[in-house]
Formats: C-alpha cells, structure tokens, sequence
C-alpha cells in the first residue's frame, strides 16, 4: 500500500519541534517513499507563515526540501515553478503564485479581479466588475 504524508507529519519534519515525531518521519523516509499532496505542501506553507511566523525565505528552503527528497514523491513541477515566483516583486500568496502556475502548466488563462495577480503573472486575464 502506498504512503501519503499529510501536513501534521510535514510540519513536524520541517520545523523539527516536536523530537519523536521528527525522528518517526526522518526514520520513515530512510527506508520508504511517501507521497505529498499539493494541498498538503500548500497548507503546510500557511501554517509555517500564520502560526510560526517563519518568513517566505526560510518557507520556501523547506519547500525546496520537500520536493529535492529522493523518498518523496510530489508535484515537482508544480513546485519548482512556484519557488521561482515566491520571492518576486509583487508579492502574491503561495496559493495565488500555485494558481497560475497550475493555469500555466494546463496552458489556461487564469481569470482574475486581483490586479497584483494580473501584473505577477502576464498570462493572467484581469476580469473587469
């Protein structure tokens, strides 16, 4: 049976305060490939920046750990395009830079009312009211 990783195991390997859940997960990925949703890395960012207060660079090193982990199996792709974006002027949320990165790798337009999203991400349509 496959293995799926969900953000409370993700959180605890990142951010290493809880020691034996820590271990388990560092144990776990010595001897077995797992899997990470999206939606388990998107939440795990939400978290780390809303409850820890760690900034968007030291989010986005735990990120790059999470998809260079040979054991780890996630949207790579995904992933590696959104880190590129996460630090860039206009700052736009991670699950915003997500969103069109997801349109993008559909080859769809992102429709949007937000106009820092529009000016982020050039192949955005601004929606007017």
């Amino acid at each position: 049976m496959a293995l799926a990783l969900d953000t409370n195991c993700l959180l605890r390997w990142l951010v290493r305060d809880v020691p034996e859940q820590t271990a388990v997960i560092d144990d776990l990925l010595k001897r077995e490939r797992v899997h990470v949703a999206d939606l388990a890395i998107a939440e795990t960012v939400w978290v780390m920046k809303r409850y820890y207060h760690i900034s968007d660079e030291t989010i986005a090193i735990s990120i790059a750990r999470i998809i260079q982990h040979d054991k780890i199996n996630c949207n790579r792709t995904l992933f590696n395009n959104v880190l590129g974006d996460m630090n860039t002027s206009p700052k736009v949320s991670f699950v915003d830079t997500c969103l069109a990165h997801y349109a993008q790798l559909g080859e769809a337009k992102l429709l949007t009312f937000d106009d820092t999203l529009a000016k982020k991400f050039p192949r955005m349509t601004k929606l007017a009211a």
